[in-house]
């Protein structure tokens, strides 16, 4: 018969055991669950809006653009205080030869829904809204409007938060 000394020792053990292999199973677990919430630079989140709006922009043939103009601006993110995000705002205006009303196909064509990605097309007043929306949340609205040299083709992109 075992002492009580020894009962004691080798509940603890198991004991021990039992914990330890609860944290093993557990902690993977938690961190799976957890949503990734890596906040980027400023500069890695203009670069991402960037390459989306000249993931849009590459859908018109550069000899249609006239002019070409780019801003990007910072601003308090929505979502969390104390963070920013980066509002892309580029403006194109094209000839008159560029064809506003067949290039939402186009766009339907390339951002297509089996990879994941949304597009709508309605009319506001005079102008045409297309809006994309990726897998990954991206979004960029494409404002179409006739002006007297051609279309202005204004393209807006938000970044996810960034950590400053």
């Amino acid at each position: 018969m075992a002492s009580p000394r020894r009962l004691r020792m080798h509940k603890g053990t198991i004991v021990l055991v039992a914990c330890c292999i609860g944290l093993l199973l557990i902690v993977p677990i938690v961190w799976l669950l957890l949503p990734l919430t890596m906040l980027q630079t400023a500069e890695q989140a203009q670069a991402e809006v960037t390459s989306q709006v000249d993931e849009v922009v590459a859908t018109i043939d550069p000899e249609d653009v006239r002019s070409d103009e780019q801003t990007a601006t910072e601003m308090p993110c929505p979502t969390d205080e104390g963070v920013r995000a980066v509002q892309l705002r580029r403006v194109l205006v094209v000839d008159d030869t560029f064809d506003v009303g067949g290039w939402p196909q186009e766009l339907r064509d390339r951002f297509r829904s089996s990879d994941g990605w949304h597009v709508t097309v309605h009319t506001l007043g005079g102008s045409v809204v297309i809006s994309l929306r990726g897998s990954d949340l991206a979004l960029v609205t494409v404002t179409a409007d006739e002006t007297d040299d051609g279309s202005e083709l204004t393209m807006t992109a938000w970044s996810s938060c960034t950590a400053n």
